[in-house]
C-alpha cells in the first residue's frame, strides 16, 4: 500500500504561527471544550496520541476511541448512541475520511446527532490532516 502523502493544502511552509492564528487555534479548542461541557458531547477520536495532541492543545472532554464505538456496535448496544452528541475527529486521510463518513452515517441512524463544525474549522485554520501531530504543529511554531 501507497503511503499517503500531506494534501499540499495542508501543508505550512512558513516557520511560525502568527499571533492571531495561534489565537484561532486557541478559540477553537475552548470553543470545542465548552461544546463538550454543554452538549455533553463526546469526540470520537482513531487512537490514544490524536486525544493526547487535542488535550494538549486545550481540549477538555469526555473522548472515545473508533474501536471501542464500532465494538459497541457490533456487541449490539445501538440503542446507546440515541440521542447522544457526537464530535468526530478522525485523520483527515483516505482512511480517516472513509472512518468519519462510516461512523456518521451510523451514528445519525441510530438517532445520534453529530456535530461538523468542530472538523470543518480544523482544516480551515491550516492544522495537519493527522490529529495526532495538531500539537506539536503549533507548538514547534509557536515558540519562533
Amino acid at each position: 500500500m501507497t503511503q499517503i502523502k500531506d494534501h499540499p493544502r495542508h501543508r505550512n511552509r512558513i516557520s511560525f504561527l502568527t499571533k492571531e492564528k495561534l489565537e484561532e487555534i486557541m478559540d477553537w479548542a475552548k470553543a470545542l471544550s465548552e461544546l463538550a461541557a454543554e452538549e455533553s458531547c463526546t469526540i470520537i477520536v482513531e487512537g490514544q496520541r490524536d486525544m493526547s495532541s487535542l488535550r494538549s492543545l486545550g481540549v477538555k472532554g469526555n473522548y472515545e476511541f473508533v474501536r471501542e464505538i464500532i465494538q459497541s456496535l457490533k456487541e449490539g448496544l445501538q440503542d446507546e448512541f440515541n440521542g447522544h452528541t457526537y464530535v468526530i475527529l478522525t485523520d483527515f486521510d483516505r482512511e480517516g475520511k472513509l472512518l468519519h463518513l462510516n461512523l456518521k452515517t451510523m451514528l445519525s441512524s441510530l438517532g445520534a446527532k453529530i456535530i461538523e463544525w468542530p472538523r470543518t474549522r480544523y482544516l480551515k485554520l491550516g492544522l495537519p490532516p493527522k490529529i495526532e501531530e495538531a500539537y506539536n504543529f503549533v507548538s514547534k511554531r509557536r515558540n519562533k
